[in-house]
């Protein structure tokens, strides 16, 4: 049976809303440890968080908020170098742990304030080994994170992963989804989560949502 892993992408510098949003908190709970223990909600084999290895103080606080989380922390000591580091950084650590082809690959972010667990189970519901589950949210709308994805998958695109791109950019054409290594023919399945189009990058944001999702400002 599949086993379900999952990468948490918290490396991000929050430039654009000037403080670590890592460390905003909602109903009383940082972000960052809001996140995990929604996908420990999942029971994965294994849990990796990406996190800004920073000499600084909020970076240090990050690493505070994951204290005895029971995930496995992945340094990121660039991580103005943008996602697709982040992601390649996870994927490296995940390749060690003799994860199978059929195997689940759960990615989450965690600005997205109106994520559910139930949004989560959605995502991981029985899926194929060339199934690849994402979410479709916005107006265009986009297929975005969070994603769930055939281990197989991982392992044959994730060369391709370029600066802050990001996974979105492997399944912009239909011929992108034929593995040009191994001939693998991946099919996409969108599940509609439309408030995931939520999210915080800037203090205007954050002033617009803070009451109806319970944000409160970190202390740092």
């Amino acid at each position: 049976m599949p086993r379900l892993f999952v990468i948490i992408l918290a490396a991000g510098l929050s430039q654009r809303l000037g403080m670590p949003k890592q460390l905003i908190h909602q109903h009383g709970i940082s972000l960052i440890s809001k996140t995990v223990q929604q996908a420990q909600a999942l029971s994965p084999a294994a849990m990796l968080v990406v996190a800004p290895a920073l000499n600084t103080v909020w970076a240090k606080q990050i690493y505070a908020e994951l204290a005895g989380l029971y995930v496995t922390i992945i340094d990121n000591p660039q991580p103005s170098a943008g996602m697709a580091h982040s992601l390649k950084l996870a994927i490296h650590a995940l390749a060690n742990t003799a994860c199978r082809r059929d195997d689940r690959v759960l990615i989450l972010t965690i600005d997205q304030v109106a994520i559910t667990i139930a949004d989560l189970h959605a995502l991981n519901q029985t899926a194929d080994s060339h199934e690849l589950m994402l979410s479709r949210y916005g107006k265009q709308p986009i297929l975005g994170i969070p994603v769930n994805l055939p281990w197989g998958f991982v392992c044959d695109y994730a060369a391709r992963l370029q600066g802050d791109k990001g996974l979105r950019a492997l399944w912009q054409q239909p011929a992108d989804l034929i593995c040009s290594r191994c001939g693998a023919n991946y099919r996409l399945t969108a599940v509609d989560l439309p408030h995931l189009a939520i999210d915080i990058d800037t203090m205007a944001q954050f002033d617009g949502l803070k009451q109806r999702f319970s944000l409160t400002l970190p202390v740092v």
